[in-house]
This record gives C-alpha cells, sequence and structure tokens, in this order.
C-alpha cells in the first residue's frame, strides 16, 4: 500500500486528468439543462 503511494510516477499528467474532468462535468451540466428544460 505504502509503496504505491510513495510512486511518484503520473501514470497520465494533471493537465490532461484537469480537461477530462472539466469535459465530463461541461457533459453532465448539458445533461441536467436539457432534463430541467
Amino acid at each position: 500500500m505504502l509503496e504505491a503511494l510513495n510512486d511518484t510516477r503520473p501514470d497520465i499528467s494533471d493537465v490532461e486528468v484537469e480537461g477530462h474532468f472539466a469535459e465530463r462535468r461541461a457533459i453532465a451540466r448539458v445533461k441536467a439543462g436539457a432534463a430541467k428544460s
């Protein structure tokens, strides 16, 4: 467990992660907006 936590090699960059979640949030907002209206 600690070995995994101490492994600082990133699987994917923070920028890619941020972009991915921003995209997910945008899609969720569109779906939520479409459902309400």
